[in-house]
């Protein structure tokens, strides 16, 4: 997950990676679509509720 969350440091600003984004990360982390976007769907419910990142 040290790329997703260096990717999420990244554009805190807007953290929604567009489709090509997640495929990038999908093919670097050997994970899903399906399982990056839930990855982040999360990371944005942890930050909101003022969670460490």
């Amino acid at each position: 997950t040290a790329k997703l969350k260096a990717w999420l440091s990244e554009h805190i600003d807007h953290p929604y990676p567009t489709r090509e984004d997640k495929i990038n990360l999908a093919a670097q982390c050997s994970m899903t679509l399906t399982q990056i976007s839930t990855w982040f769907a999360n990371a944005r419910r942890r930050m909101k509720k003022g969670g460490d990142m």
